[in-house]
């Protein structure tokens, strides 16, 4: 038995080295194609453990945070009851002074978050070890230092209260944890006396580390209920609902790409076997007539394609980690990603049972030939006609179209598969009309006698096509995916048109507002309602649903134009004029993926002042940035008294960063914020950078393997040709006509290609915000028609560019071998 499968590998082995170029080809598709079943099977854990080391790396020994909460009044914290009362649960607290500061270095005024606590502190919160502290001495990141030219012993100052605090550089510090960036650490009891004199014990954030993180929910309720801090928001550093629902929002940007990459995968693998078929077909018929059985010959494929699967498998395994951990130290991951085991083993399973059900159907279908018929049969498969298809997908695409008769998701998704099925068999139709008009030519060249019938007729010619019109459109959806994520904050930031808004003003009084526009030249400054972080409870599908909203704004509608440039849906202008019903103005992307409508009522938890409140949507923001909510709270008439209104909205007369840097110094030591108002996205993109970035590493790379995908498949087709162009030189057909023969046919297939692949990518991508509502995630991806034809461009020249080799490999056919064969 031993010996009969030494046999057999060995006649497995010499299949493999006898066509050297082929099985190279066939080797890396397989190793390609098992990369990408793993990149698809396993994205959703990759994001999420991006997400997760994210925020633990940043926290690093942190487990919890006490703070102020942005719409409550309370703002300074004590931590005195803290160390008194709570140290049985952790084993550090760290009671810090944080706020963002304007800060002076040599010439330069520059945004800086300034940390302040004791050294021990520091060192507790990033786990690392620092100089001795002086009262006039800072910590600086190396972020802040390299980006200033900062140097130890450089002088540095802050302001507080119209007050200048210099200090000079004792230790620049490489970025780590909390404190990275620009960042500045000083000793908090000089700083804090120059905000509210000698006092102790008190902050506005305490880190803890846990002894046991499963008791964070106790303390949390714990401190919610005492009544010194209850007025305070408590938090665990890793939030694992928000981390699952990043992940699932990043990932179901990808739905689309993962859908028509699976698809390439399909067509790829499926492929490999036609373009092979021929010779291992005589092998059979030759091995049957010499007493081999159907079983021997059956081990020797098996065998075959174990030994590519052997390497394949591992190889492909290496090439999606490598590149899921370099995408991940691009972003600046430190901690190893980690391919989830069990995904890993059904991205191989799923290979596996493909390739293995390949192997077995095409067998049987020899199984049905005798041996002489199938040894000396050297003829190609034909393809059958898909005009049927083509003209019953095309009808039943009309109906979907007119009629739309479910759910938006699953209609986007019957449209997907009917669309696919047109250009698959519209290009068949479309080689088999050309193919059949160009025999019937009245002038006989080599192209109407031979190059015509394997246009209208060769299944090799088909599914080479066929693979390059589907790489083509995964081509476009993943470069229109990669440009969407790379360019969506710019074109938000682009309707935020206002300059400035100073937030988080406690105990607002009009005078604050007189003061700066008495001081300063404004072009409009404007009283408002704006909270941060806020949670919308709504029923969704019969059950009680909450989502986050980063900001709730109320301003009147009539000076909304002076800072938001949006467009809206619905009667918008006279819902948020009403002074008695409360409305609200939804993105509708948000609107979207929660199913909400114009009428529908949600309730909003917005401060401690108001906990809950129900409003009426008045229409919908066109917008993909899902974080804003617009309202008529300010001119409610309860509200009349101002007493909620908590920022400005204000426009400079002209660029002058003098108005910025005076309002810096007048607020920011009472933790008001003075922000961008472009910074607003820049902010939401600054949260998500991790997984933009990484994602686009990802893509890039996708791209660039169905391009190669492309150019393996064009190789395949020319081993599988190469015995039909031997008998064309055997019969006086010279390499130069050859080629010309070839070049007609490369150029009606990039046409068709060309055509079959814009269509389709233009459809897919039209519905890839649709196919999101999968991942009950939803946005608005456009592409012009230039755009779509431009980057199937790129897949169609990669397919050029493949049968430019194929053309060059012409003039290495030896006929003669070539012809002996068997």
């Amino acid at each position: 038995m031993m010996k009969s499968f030494l046999f057999r590998l060995r006649f497995a082995i010499k299949n493999i080295i006898k066509f050297p170029g082929r099985s190279l080809v066939v080797f890396f598709t397989m190793t390609i194609s098992v990369a990408l079943f793993i990149l698809v099977m396993c994205m959703n854990n990759v994001l999420y453990q991006i997400m997760y080391n994210y925020a633990q790396e940043r926290y690093l020994n942190v487990d919890m945070t006490l703070t102020y909460d942005s719409n409550s009044d309370a703002r300074i914290l004590s931590s005195r009851k803290i160390e008194e009362e709570y140290q049985d649960y952790y084993n550090f607290s760290a009671c810090f002074f944080n706020y963002y500061s304007l800060v002076s270095a040599d010439g330069d005024d520059f945004y800086s978050q300034v940390f302040s606590a004791s050294v021990s502190d520091l060192e507790n919160v990033i786990d690392y070890d620092l100089d001795t502290l002086f009262a006039t001495e800072a910590f600086i990141t190396q972020s802040l230092a390299d980006e200033y030219s900062l140097s130890v012993g450089d002088t540095i100052t802050l302001y507080v209260m119209g007050t200048e605090l210099n200090y000079t550089i004792k230790q620049i510090v490489s970025d780590r944890g909390l404190f990275a960036d620009n960042s500045i650490f000083v000793r908090k009891k000089e700083l804090i006396e120059a905000f509210y004199g000698p006092t102790t014990y008190i902050g506005n954030i305490i880190y803890f580390d846990l002894k046991d993180i499963n008791n964070a929910d106790d303390l949390i309720t714990q401190l919610g209920n005492d009544t010194e801090y209850g007025d305070f928001v408590a938090t665990t550093t890793i939030d694992f609902d928000k981390i699952n629902a990043s992940t699932a929002s990043a990932s179901a940007i990808y739905i689309g790409v993962g859908l028509i990459i699976l698809v390439v995968i399909i067509f790829v693998l499926n492929s490999l076997f036609p373009l092979l078929f021929k010779d291992f077909q005589q092998q059979i018929g030759v091995i049957q007539i010499l007493g081999g059985n159907h079983r021997f010959s059956l081990s020797i494929w098996v065998l075959q394609f174990l030994l590519f699967g052997l390497l394949a498998i591992p190889l492909g395994v290496g090439m999606a980690y490598v590149l899921f951990s370099q995408g991940a130290e691009v972003v600046e991951i430190a901690t190893p990603i980690v391919l989830q085991s069990d995904l890993v083993m059904i991205a191989m399973g799923l290979f596996v049972v493909f390739i293995g059900t390949e192997v077995i159907g095409r067998y049987v279908q020899l199984t049905h030939h005798s041996a002489v018929a199938i040894s000396y049969d050297r003829r190609y498969r034909t393809v059958k006609s898909k005009r049927i298809l083509l003209v019953v997908s095309a009808f039943l695409l009309i109906i979907q179209l007119l009629v739309h008769p479910f759910a938006e998701q699953y209609n986007a998704l019957v449209t997907v598969i009917l669309i696919l099925l047109i250009i698959f068999s519209f290009s068949d139709v479309a080689l088999e009309l050309i193919g059949g008009a160009a025999k019937k030519a009245k002038k006989s060249s080599a192209f109407s006698i031979y190059g015509a019938k394997n246009l209208h007729e060769n299944v090799t010619i088909h599914n080479s096509m066929k693979v390059a019109l589907i790489s083509a459109i995964a081509i476009a959806v993943t470069m229109t995916t990669w440009v969407f994520v790379n360019t969506e904050t710019e074109k938000n930031t682009a309707k935020i048109i206002g300059n400035y808004i100073l937030t988080n003003i406690v105990n607002y009084d009009v005078d604050i507002k007189n003061d700066i526009a008495e001081s300063y030249a404004l072009d409009s400054i404007d009283e408002a309602i704006v909270y941060q972080n806020t949670t919308m409870h709504f029923i969704y599908h019969g059950n009680e649903k909450r989502d986050n909203v980063m900001f709730f704004i109320s301003i009147p509608y009539e000076n909304m134009g002076l800072y938001f440039d949006f467009e809206y849906e619905g009667d918008v202008a006279t819902k948020l004029a009403d002074t008695e019903t409360p409305y609200v103005v939804l993105p509708y992307t948000l609107a979207k993926m929660n199913n909400l409508a114009i009428g529908d009522q949600i309730i909003m938890e917005l401060s401690r002042e108001i906990p809950t409140m129900t409003f009426t949507i008045a229409g919908f923001i066109e917008t993909n940035f899902d974080e804003i909510i617009f309202s008529n709270l300010y001119l409610l008439d309860a509200n009349t008294t101002s007493e909620l209104t908590n920022s400005l909205f204000i426009n400079t007369i002209a660029a002058d960063d003098t108005i910025k840097n005076d309002l810096i110094k007048e607020y920011a030591a009472r933790m008001y914020y003075l922000v961008e108002l472009d910074d607003m996205t820049t902010d939401i993109k600054e949260q998500i950078m991790e997984l933009t970035d990484y994602i686009s590493i990802i893509i890039l790379a996708v791209s660039c393997a169905l391009v190669v995908v492309i150019i393996n498949n064009s190789l395949l087709a020319f081993y599988a040709m190469k015995s039909d162009y031997a008998k064309m030189i055997i019969l006086g057909l010279s390499i130069s006509e050859l080629r010309r023969q070839l070049v007609r046919e490369i150029l009606i297939l990039a046409i068709i290609v060309m055509l079959a692949s814009g269509v389709g990518a233009f459809f897919i991508i039209d519905n890839l915000g649709a196919l999101m509502l999968f991942g009950k995630y939803y946005k608005i991806i456009e592409a012009s028609v230039f755009e779509v034809v431009g980057r199937v461009l790129v897949g169609v020249v990669a397919f050029v560019i493949s049968y430019g080799i194929y053309l060059f490999k012409i003039k290495s056919i030896n006929a003669i071998e070539e012809i002996r064969k068997y």
